[in-house]
Parts: structure tokens; sequence; C-alpha cells
């Protein structure tokens, strides 16, 4: 028995099978059904929303461009213009696409793709930006030397990433097709070096996380300062936090990774195939996951800051003054422990 040369219309691309559209209005119209498009589209208006009313500094610009994706010479900058604008911009190129090639004229026509390749550019920032908004959140802790390490770490994870969604473009775009044994092994590897970066950041965090409760406990215990008690609000956020969220990244990252791989390398079985789907689409709304935890971190550290406020008698301006935004102990401890959600309590009357 012969080999079976597939292309956009084999089942097994998950690309143009079933979808004979008879124009490309309606293609990407029809596209609205896949849940990977719309829940780029839905992120994106939600992160978009939170990133006007309740803050717009260094984390929410990590959110917000990372629902869009745009392009700074800055890394500080590049990195943030990923994930929520980045995946809208890379799933509108990969669904039009989609919508174009697979219309009823088109049917026979087996040329190459060069928008499949064109869209990896957004995907390599959507995917990335996860660990950089863990990298933020570690130099609100710490700016030490053990910091420093793991950023050039996770820098360096980065090429091979690179590369691996770069093979992935340059497969989709030679055949055309959204999936592959080539490309699906390649996603299991970039998955992979996600969840090591991920790991790497995590434990990170949990170590400096206790080193920081151990330097409370014993510098911090006869201090009443509402700079230190807001430094502990946001270490006590960030450690309840990232337990779980930061966990759940990692395990998501890790099931996906073995289950491509699994599935091309090692059984053929097609029910099987169909396995990663669940944590892939898990995986499609991170930013909107870390956005509305960070939401919810901004009312949390204004409140403890307003009670605190009330109970502090370091000053009689502090018992008068109860409005957040204008509060200048507040703007001063942002400034001190470098708040990764800076100007916390900003627009929240």
């Amino acid at each position: 028995m012969g080999f079976v040369i597939l292309n956009k219309n084999s089942p097994e691309t998950n690309t143009c099978n079933h979808k004979d559209y008879n124009s490309f209005f309606q293609g990407i119209n029809s596209q609205f059904r896949d849940s990977f498009f719309f829940s780029f589209i839905i992120q994106f208006i939600l992160v978009c929303r939170m990133y006007f009313n309740v803050g717009n500094r260094k984390y929410w610009n990590v959110l917000f461009y990372s629902s869009l994706a745009g392009l700074n010479i800055d890394l500080h900058i590049w990195v943030p213009i990923s994930h929520s604008l980045a995946g809208l911009i890379g799933s509108v190129i990969e669904n039009s696409t989609i919508a174009f090639i697979c219309r009823k004229s088109q049917e026979g026509n087996m040329t190459k793709v060069y928008t499949f390749f064109i869209q990896e550019i957004f995907w390599i920032i959507n995917e990335y930006s996860v660990p950089y908004l863990n990298l933020i959140r570690m130099k609100s802790i710490s700016e030490g030397k053990i910091v420093q390490i793991i950023q050039w770490v996770i820098y360096i994870l980065f090429f091979p990433f690179t590369v691996a969604r770069v093979h992935i473009g340059y497969c989709r775009l030679m055949e055309g097709v959204l999936n592959s044994k080539a490309s699906e092994r390649s996603h299991g590897i970039a998955f992979g070096i996600m969840g090591i970066a991920d790991v790497v950041c995590t434990l990170t965090l949990l170590y400096l996380l206790r080193n920081e409760n151990n330097d409370e406990n014993n510098n911090n215990v006869h201090s009443s300062s509402i700079i230190l008690k807001v430094s502990s609000v946001i270490v006590q956020y960030i450690k309840h936090s990232n337990y779980i969220v930061l966990i759940f990244v990692d395990i998501v990252s890790f099931i996906l990774s073995f289950l491509y791989i699994f599935s091309t390398c090692i059984v053929s079985d097609p029910n099987f195939e169909s396995s990663p789907m669940p944590f892939h689409c898990l995986k499609c709304v991170f930013i909107l996951i870390l956005a509305v935890d960070a939401m919810v971190y901004k009312y949390d550290i204004c409140d403890e800051i307003e009670m605190n406020q009330q109970q502090s008698t370091f000053s009689s301006d502090f018992k008068t003054q109860r409005d957040c935004q204008s509060n200048p102990n507040v703007q001063k401890s942002n400034e001190i422990i470098q708040n990764p959600l800076d100007n916390t309590c900003s627009d929240m009357n």
C-alpha cells in the first residue's frame, strides 16, 4: 500500500475539510465557530476593557499588547506588545487565510501558503509573553543576582522556542496546511520549551517569596510603616496567586508538549490525536486568566491600603486622606518595591 499524500482537503490536516466556502466573506464569518479564533477576539476585547479602565503600566502593557501585537525595539516594550494583541493578529491572519484558500474556486489549488509562515511572527510574540510576565513579577520582589540569572535563562530559551515556531511556519508554508506530523512535533517541542521556562520562573518565584517572607518576619516585626505593609500585601498576593495560576500554566504547557509529541511519534490512533485540543484551548486564554488575576489584585491591594491607612498613626494626613489614587505613600511604595502593576490604585474612583 502506497503512502497517502495529504493536502488541505484531507481531514487529518484540519484545514479545508468540510469548508467549501462560496466566498471569502462567507468563509471568514464561518470561521467564528472556531473556538481558537473566537477566544482570541473575546480575550482582546476583555483585556482591552481592563487595560483602559484598571491599569496601563508595564504589567498591563504586557497583557494588553499580548492581545494584539506590536513591534518595538525596546525589549521591555517589545515583549509586552505580545499575547492578547499578537494572538488577535495571528488568529485573524490564520482564519482569513483559511477563508481564502478553502473557497470552492480554490479547491484544486495546492500552492504554498505564505501567510501561514507570516502568522508565526505573532504566535512567537503571543506565546512567549507569559514567561516575561513572570519575570516582571519576580522583579517586583527582588532585583538580585538570581533574578538576573533567570532573566538570561528565559532570554536564551527564547531562541530554541523561536526555531521550533519558525519550523512550524515553514512546514505550513510548504505543505499549505495547518497540521502535519512535522508541524505537530515542532508544536510539542515549542510547548516543552515554554513549560521549562514556566517551571524555572515558578520555582524562582517560590524561592524568592519564601525568602521575602522570612525577611519580613525577621526585620519588620515592629514596623508599622504603610510602605512595608503595602509590600507585605503585594508579596502575599503574588504568593497566593502564583501558587495556583503559575502551577496551572506549567501543568497545561507540559501536558500539551507530551500529548503533541506522544500522539505524533508514538501513537497513531486518530482518536488520541485530538487529545491536545482541550489543553490548547486553555492555553489560548492564559492572558485573560492573568488579566483577571491582576484586576483582582488591584482592588484587593487598594482595600488593604485603605484599611492600613485608617489604622496608621504615622501622620494625621493619612487619617484624612482615603483616596488611594492621591495617597503619596502609595505612590512612594510603588517606587520602592517596583510594583508590577504600577499605579495600583489609579482610576479606582
